[in-house]
This record gives structure tokens, C-alpha cells and sequence, in this order.
């Protein structure tokens, strides 16, 4: 099994710091899309987003005001107050497995402070077991029907809940393709592949090695990766056949979009999905994440601006409740942009953000803040 790094600023890991502005932007989206998608059969009354290797949801910053991200299980969970409050008809389920159970409680942590009723809180649970151990509880509870169909029924059988799996694993020791072809059907995956670990495992493979070859046959399901060129354009061979080794059964659709490698950093985001729609959505939230923070991002604010933003307006704008329109005024940001940042700095306990009204009420101090975490021990494992 591959070591986690060491504790570092999200800043000197870009490829993650490009992975949890994609998932930020992902989540919340695909919540959104599903919430309005009435004419469908399936039940949107009720959706899941799970991580499969949470972590502890913490990312140490440099450059945020708070000193600290979240991760993408507290993003998930952020999405999913969001969405509830935005579409008090649904509800968003959160679940979260980390297999060492130091990792596990710290981010029960974490979430326990967003645990409660929908709108305002949110049904997340953590779970200090593999991932896989999971997927059979889990494919139980996503198609429980003690709620009242939310879509349009008639068609199909049952609900036919959705749910969006988040896999992220460090190396590919523990990837399993059958594993991932065990999860409900309407489900869509994304999974972060570790293409320098693969890259490792094809060398070492090639070489004789018999457990980079198990490693190998059981993440891509057979032997597709032995068909994989081995030149400078490898990265883009291993997603092509990871993404494509998923056939046609449970998705009809398998995309992979590379991130920028840097350093010991190469890794690809790859979709399994049935609808164009999720596919377009994802694309655009990979490609926009890629832009954040360079000359190239235009209005796109990255997770890091938001939260400096969030602060500065909230010692300008201290006991005032005020409307998006009349904070647009300044010129500083959009509305769309102050949209994005009101939302981060209620998270962050700067106010309370009504979305509907588009009014936002500063406090004259800031609340107690659900997203700070408490520090992880040196060289803990951190996602």
C-alpha cells in the first residue's frame, strides 16, 4: 500500500488544489441539475454524495485567511446544505469511508457540526472501514422507497435513486474495477487515478513484477493496460484505458480529463455516467478549475479568493444587512461572484446568506466557524 504524503499547503500540491476546485464547482452542480430534473422517473426526493477516501477534509493553506480548505467531504457536505436550501423539497445524503480510523475521527469532527434535519443541517455519516466493506450497505439504503417519489413514477421499477461516488485513492493498490462495478445502478463515478503510481506499476509490470500485474488487472478489471504505449504519451494511454475498460453496461458514457502534472503529481479525473448533460456539466467544472487562479480565470474566483473576499467584506460591511445589487455597486465582483462568496462566508460564519432574496446579513462579529478543524497530528493522512 502506497504511503500518504506528508502533511504540505495545498498550495505546493496542484493537482490537488486543481481537484477540489473541480469537485467544488461538480457537486454542487450535479445536486442542483438533479433537484429540477421533475420529468424524469427516477426519485430526486432524496441523492447521495459519497467519498470513498475521505480523509480527514482538511488542507492546510497558506494563502487562506483561515489557514485551512476543506477537503472534498466537507465539500460534499456544504453542496448538500446548499442544494437543501435552495430545493427544501429534497434531501442530500452525505457518506464518507476512511479504512484508518485516526483519519475517520477526525473528520466526524468535522461534519458533526453540519449533522442535523434538512434544510439547515445535513444526514452525513463517516465510516472507519474499507470502502468496499461499504458498497453493500450503501446500494441498501439508496434504494430504500420510505419517502414519497419526487420525480414522475410509472416508468421503470421502484425509485431508481441517483448518487454520485467520489473515489480517491492515493496510488491504485486499492482501486478495484469490480468493486466500482458493484454500485447501484443511476450511479455516476468520478475517480481521481493516480497515473504516476500506475506509470510505476506498468514499468515494474513490464519488468516481471507479479504484484504490479495483480495491482494492474484488478484496478483496470483485465489486462487493457498491457495495450498502452510506452512513450510520452503514456498518461494519456492508462486514462484511456481505465476510462475505457468500464464498457457499456452501467454507464454509457466514460470520459477522463488530465490535470496539469506537476512534479510527482500526475493524476486524471475520470467520469462514468449515462447522461451527456452530467458529462458536458463535468467537463466544463474540470476545465474552469484548470483556469482558476491564472491570467486565464477572467471572473472565476478559486476556492482560496472566495474566502479572502469573504473576509474583507465582512470587516467592511460589519452589522449591515445588504442586498447583492447594492454590494455589486462597488464594482469589486460581480453578482454572480458575491453570490459564490456570501454563500462561503455564511459557511464560515461571517453572516447569514438568504440565496432566495439574494440579501446577505453581516454580523458584527464572526460567529463560531463550522469550517475549521482541528490540526492533524505530523505526517497524518490528509485528503
Amino acid at each position: 500500500m502506497v504511503s500518504a504524503p506528508k502533511v504540505k499547503d495545498v498550495e505546493a500540491r496542484h493537482q490537488t488544489h486543481q481537484k477540489l476546485e473541480a469537485i467544488d464547482r461538480y457537486f454542487g452542480a450535479w445536486c442542483s441539475i438533479l433537484a429540477q430534473a421533475r420529468r424524469y422517473p427516477f426519485c430526486p426526493t432524496r441523492l447521495w454524495l459519497i467519498d470513498t477516501h475521505a480523509g480527514t477534509g482538511l488542507h492546510l493553506s497558506e494563502a487562506d485567511p483561515d489557514g485551512q480548505v476543506p477537503g472534498s467531504p466537507l465539500l460534499a457536505v456544504l453542496a448538500a446544505r446548499a442544494a437543501q436550501q435552495r430545493f427544501p423539497e429534497i434531501e442530500v445524503r452525505v457518506r464518507a469511508t476512511d479504512r484508518k480510523k485516526s483519519v475517520a475521527a477526525q473528520l466526524e469532527a468535522a461534519v458533526a457540526r453540519f449533522r442535523g434535519s434538512p434544510p439547515g443541517g445535513v444526514d452525513v455519516t463517516v465510516r472507519p472501514v474499507d470502502w468496499i466493506e461499504e458498497i453493500g450497505p450503501l446500494r441498501a439504503e439508496i434504494a430504500q422507497e420510505d419517502h414519497v417519489h419526487g420525480g414522475r413514477p410509472g416508468r421503470g421499477s421502484g425509485h431508481d435513486h441517483r448518487s454520485l461516488w467520489f473515489v480517491d485513492p492515493f496510488g491504485i493498490e486499492s482501486l478495484d474495477h469490480v468493486a466500482i462495478e458493484q454500485f447501484p445502478v443511476g450511479s455516476e463515478v468520478i475517480i481521481n487515478l493516480d497515473l504516476m503510481g500506475a506509470k510505476r506499476h506498468l514499468g515494474k509490470a513490464r519488468a516481471g513484477d507479479v504484484d504490479s500485474v495483480r495491482h494492474l488487472d484488478i484496478a483496470f478489471g483485465s489486462n487493457a493496460w498491457r495495450r498502452v504505449p510506452e512513450d510520452e504519451r503514456t498518461s494519456d494511454g492508462l486514462a484511456e484505458a481505465f476510462a475505457g475498460s468500464f464498457g457499456t453496461s452501467n454507464w454509457r458514457i466514460a470520459r477522463w480529463h488530465l490535470l496539469r502534472a506537476t512534479g510527482s503529481q500526475d493524476r486524471a479525473l475520470v467520469q462514468l455516467t449515462n447522461q451527456e448533460i452530467a458529462a458536458r456539466t463535468f467537463a466544463r467544472a474540470v476545465r474552469d478549475a484548470l483556469r482558476a487562479g491564472t491570467v486565464a480565470a477572467g471572473r472565476t474566483l478559486t476556492l482560496i479568493q472566495k474566502d479572502t473576499a469573504a473576509k474583507r467584506l465582512a470587516a467592511q460591511l460589519a452589522g449591515l444587512t445588504i442586498g447583492i445589487d447594492e454590494m455589486a455597486l462597488s464594482g469589486t465582483h460581480d453578482r454572480g461572484q458575491l453570490r459564490a462568496i456570501c454563500s462561503r462566508a455564511d459557511e464560515q460564519g461571517y453572516g447569514g446568506w438568504d440565496a432566495k432574496s439574494g440579501t446577505m446579513q453581516w454580523y458584527l462579529e464572526r460567529q463560531s466557524n463550522p469550517t475549521l478543524w482541528v490540526l492533524p497530528d505530523a505526517g497524518e493522512d490528509l485528503r
